[in-house]
């Protein structure tokens, strides 16, 4: 009976190996159907009734907030974690720190938060415009990647009933995102996350797609991006209407990622784009190749912004309402934006946010917007920042 049993324990990491790979292979042909049949007019329609019903959280308001009414000059700066990651200082620490090289007559608020979109960014601004008594002389708005990261990794997660993937993305990373945290980043998740990611990246679907075991049609998604563009500008035109009402002028950056941060997605216009930018010689091409590949994620860990955002704050700039375009600055200066100014997929290293705080004190006294806000000292009383004009409902997005 021992001898028996000594038998069948010896067998068994065999019987379990054999087990495991029985249950991925049922999973990954689960996979190959379902995303063969992906329902893509009912992602649509679910996605349509998130945005259209969706409004934003209000959270804190900012440490040291209470001490803005004492200085004489107030910049506040908007955003998601672009404004708050980095692997030092992050630019609004900059910001505030070269506006006053010359005097301490300036306060720069950073009122950016990890997660939110522009969703949460307009209720945040209607927070800081009524809550504290003492108006802002300049709001700089820096925001963009979350509209769509949020969509894909949680409103519409393309992995949600993809077992295979599901199963191998975490077997990936207990085993291997556990020992690129324990060797790299003890303590600390954003240290080399080049290597971390790696662990979480969507392996299989890239290679069902490679083997032509399954396809997916990347055009399918330009739907869902217009969509979620349409509901960015809306919140950023409600941004500057209110701020425009209050005579305060808006500078919107566009914003910037990590593009050789590899992006998943349909194989053939995403992957095999990607490797055809990483290996071009020629920097023009080099970048047009990895932000067309970038444009077409759906899977990466973090999902950027396209490059139609980009250009729809480009047409935003009108009469109080300014444009830093930071994505063709740094082009145009040959900004390689890759891993030496980036933590990961958007989160930019110290020495970027420090370009990015220079371009911002240069274009804010170029264009002395210091000094266009309009009774810029006054306190308010009376005015209805969230006026039913702010408040109108989603109409020409419910269409």
């Amino acid at each position: 009976m021992k001898i028996t049993l000594k038998k069948h324990w010896r067998n068994a990491p065999a019987i379990i190996s054999v087990l495991f790979l029985a249950v991925l292979f049922i999973s990954i042909c689960v996979d190959i159907h379902k995303i063969k049949h992906m329902n893509y007019s009912r992602l649509y329609i679910s996605l349509k009734t998130h945005l259209n019903n969706k409004q934003g959280f209000e959270f804190p308001l900012p440490n040291g907030y209470k001490n803005i009414a004492a200085s004489k000059k107030n910049v506040y700066v908007f955003g998601e974690s672009s404004l708050v990651m980095s692997d030092g200082r992050s630019f609004p620490d900059y910001l505030n720190e070269m506006l006053n090289s010359g005097n301490r007559d300036t306060l720069v608020t950073n009122w950016g938060l990890p997660g939110i979109d522009s969703f949460s960014v307009k209720r945040r601004v209607i927070q800081a415009l009524t809550a504290i008594q003492r108006k802002p002389d300049l709001i700089i708005i820096y925001t963009g990647h979350n509209d769509y990261n949020n969509v894909y990794r949680g409103a519409m997660p393309l992995y949600k009933g993809l077992p295979g993937t599901r199963l191998f993305l975490a077997i990936n990373y207990y085993l291997q995102g556990a020992k690129y945290k324990n060797k790299y980043c003890p303590g600390d998740e954003k240290c080399n996350y080049e290597n971390y990611s790696r662990a979480v990246s969507p392996l299989i679907i890239n290679a069902l797609q490679a083997s032509r075991l399954s396809t997916l049609d990347g055009s399918a998604y330009a739907r869902f991006n217009d969509l979620i563009l349409a509901h960015f500008m809306k919140n950023i035109r409600d941004i500057t209407t209110a701020a425009r009402r209050l005579g305060i002028p808006v500078v919107i950056c566009t914003v910037i990622g990590n593009l050789h941060a590899e992006p998943f997605g349909d194989y053939r216009t995403v992957t095999i784009t990607y490797r055809l930018g990483i290996s071009a010689s020629k920097y023009k091409d080099r970048i047009k190749l990895l932000r067309q590949a970038r444009d077409g994620e759906v899977f990466s860990f973090d999902v950027r912004a396209k490059s139609e955002l980009n250009d729809g704050i480009r047409s935003l700039g009108r009469d109080g309402v300014f444009v830093l375009d930071i994505e063709n600055l740094l082009i145009q200066n040959r900004f390689e934006f890759d891993y030496n100014e980036f933590i990961d997929y958007f989160h930019m290293k110290t020495g970027t946010h420090k370009i990015i705080a220079t371009m911002l004190v240069n274009f804010i006294k170029r264009n002395n917007l210091m000094q266009k806000a309009s009774g810029r000292h006054t306190t308010r009383t009376h005015h209805n920042i969230y006026s039913t004009e702010f408040k109108q409902n989603n109409s020409s997005l419910n269409k």
